[in-house]
C-alpha cells in the first residue's frame, strides 16, 4: 500500500501544468490535441498505482485467510466491467485515450471494491467462528 501511495504521490506532480507540458511536450515530443489527450489520460490514471497496492493487500489477506474464491470473483467482475466500459466507450464515439483510461480506472475500482467485499465477508465469518 505504501509503495502504491508513494507512486501515486510522485505521479501527482505530473498533474501540474508546467510539469505535464515539459513531460508530454518537451520530453516525449507531443503537441496540440494529442498532448492534451495524453495529459487528460494521465490525470485519469494517476490513482491506479494506489489501487494496485490496495488490490495486492486484499489478495494477500484473502490468501492468508485461506479463501481465494473472492480473488477469482473479483477478476471476473473486473473483466466484465472492462469489456463493458470499452464497448460503451467505443460505440459512444469518445477519443480512444479516454475510453482506454476510463475503462481501466473503472475496472480497477470494481476489482478493488469486489475484493474488499470478499475480505470483509471472510473476516466477518472468521471473527464469528471465534
Amino acid at each position: 500500500m505504501s509503495l502504491g501511495l508513494g507512486t501515486t504521490a510522485v505521479m501527482s506532480v505530473g498533474l501540474l501544468p508546467s510539469v505535464s507540458d515539459a513531460v508530454f511536450g518537451d520530453l516525449i515530443g507531443l503537441d496540440g490535441i494529442v498532448k492534451d489527450y495524453a495529459r487528460h489520460g494521465y490525470a485519469i490514471l494517476v490513482i491506479v498505482p494506489y489501487l494496485q497496492g490496495w488490490r495486492s493487500l486484499s489478495y494477500g489477506a484473502l490468501v492468508a485467510l485461506g479463501d481465494t474464491g473472492g480473488i477469482r470473483t473479483a477478476a471476473i467482475v473486473r473483466i466484465a466491467v472492462l469489456v463493458a466500459a470499452l464497448g460503451v466507450g467505443v460505440h459512444g464515439g469518445w477519443p480512444g485515450i479516454y475510453v482506454a483510461a476510463g475503462a481501466t480506472l473503472l475496472a480497477e475500482l470494481t476489482e478493488v471494491g469486489a475484493l474488499q467485499i470478499s475480505v470483509r465477508r471472510v473476516l466477518g465469518r472468521v471473527s464469528g467462528d471465534l
